[in-house]
This record gives C-alpha cells, sequence and structure tokens, in this order.
C-alpha cells in the first residue's frame, strides 16, 4: 500500500519514524528498511536529513546499509543531487559502500535515472580521477550511475560509444558489460510481456 501511495499507511510510517528518530519506541530490524522507505515518500526533504543524520551516528553496518539504500531512493532532483555528492564527495561514505546508495541513486526514477547518467559523463574524467585507483569501486559507479533508463537498446548503444571514445573500458569492463547485459535483457522481457498481455481482453 505504501509503494502505491497510500496516505494512511504513509503516515503511520512517518509517525513511526519520528518517533524512533526521537529516542521513542524501536523499529522491529525486519521492518526498519520499510518504515525508513515510506517515510521518505511521505517528507523527502525533512526524512532524508534525519537518515543522514541517524547514518552518521550508527556504528552498525546493517544499519548503515538500510540508511544509504533508502537515502538513494529520494525523487526530487533537487535531493537526489545532493545525495549523490553526499554518497561520492562528502567523505561520510566509506569507499567500500558507496555502491549502496548508487544501487537506488541510479534507478530511483526516469528522470534520476537519466541525470545520474549525464552526471556521469560530464564528471568521468573527475571520478575517474578519484576512483579509479579502486578497480572494483570504480566498475561499480560506472556500471549503477549508467544502468538506468527505460530504453535498454538506447542506452547501451550510449554506453558502449561513450567509452569507446574515451579508448575502452579500462577496470571498469566487466562491471559495466553486466550492467548493458541485464538493460537488454530486461528490455527483452518487458517486450516480451507486453505481447502476451496484448492476448488477453480485460
Amino acid at each position: 500500500l505504501g509503494k502505491a501511495g497510500d496516505e494512511e499507511t504513509l503516515s503511520k510510517a512517518a509517525e513511526m519514524f519520528e518517533e524512533y528518530y526521537n529516542g521513542g519506541d524501536a523499529i522491529d530490524a525486519d521492518l526498519r528498511r520499510v518504515v525508513y522507505k515510506f517515510a521518505l515518500q511521505a517528507d523527502e526533504a525533512g526524512v532524508m536529513r534525519k537518515l543522514m543524520d541517524l547514518y552518521a551516528k550508527t556504528t552498525f553496518p546493517e544499519e548503515q546499509r538500510n540508511l544509504m539504500i533508502t537515502l538513494g531512493e529520494v525523487k526530487d532532483p533537487r535531493l537526489h543531487a545532493e545525495v549523490r555528492d553526499w554518497a561520492l564527495w562528502s567523505g561520510a561514505v566509506r569507499l567500500q559502500d558507496i555502491a549502496y546508495p548508487l544501487s537506488t541513486l541510479g534507478s530511483s526514477s526516469q528522470e534520476n535515472s537519466e541525470s545520474a547518467w549525464r552526471y556521469f559523463q560530464d564528471n568521468h574524467d573527475r571520478l575517474k580521477e578519484r576512483f579509479g585507483g579502486e578497480p572494483r569501486i570504480w566498475g561499480s559507479i560506472a556500471a549503477l550511475l549508467s544502468r538506468g533508463g527505460s530504453n535498454g537498446s538506447k542506452r547501451v548503444s550510449e554506453i558502449r560509444a561513450f567509452f569507446e571514445a574515451r579508448g575502452g573500458y579500462g577496470s571498469a569492463k566487466r562491471r559495466v558489460e553486466q550492467s548493458c547485459e541485464a538493460l537488454l535483457l530486461k528490455e527483452a522481457r518487458i517486450s516480451r510481456d507486453g505481447a502476451v498481455l496484448k492476448t488477453f481482453k480485460f
């Protein structure tokens, strides 16, 4: 219901989150990610700041992962850019954890998917200078910021042309190729399922 925007569900999640944030009742660990997600959906700007505050205060890796993944789900373009810069440049997120917020930042919405891809293209040299010395991390960044979009084959063509113009993928090759394959498989699945649905009469 929360995913569909049910106001009662979002309101309850926001209430639970506020109580937890202010030192009240704890949220069951199995529910925490869901509560964070729906609270963010109810009040992006306010909850985003509080999630960052919780992240700064906790030392538990699982809680940090939950918070980073949820932060990446912001929809507002301005907040999306802020979380992106927080993840990449603030120093608050450890290098080995950068993939967690980027995994949702690159796919939180169609608009933000396009924004992430444009950002990667416009800032490729800066990103590579900062993260290129860590092959696993650089591969994750390249793949996660380029992987979104509804038109898989068009995005894959753009990705391949972009890297070819820069002399190849380098250490990001395996991760980016996996990302491209996933885009093409997703597009094929949507096309196949769409064709099947057209055969049904509603």
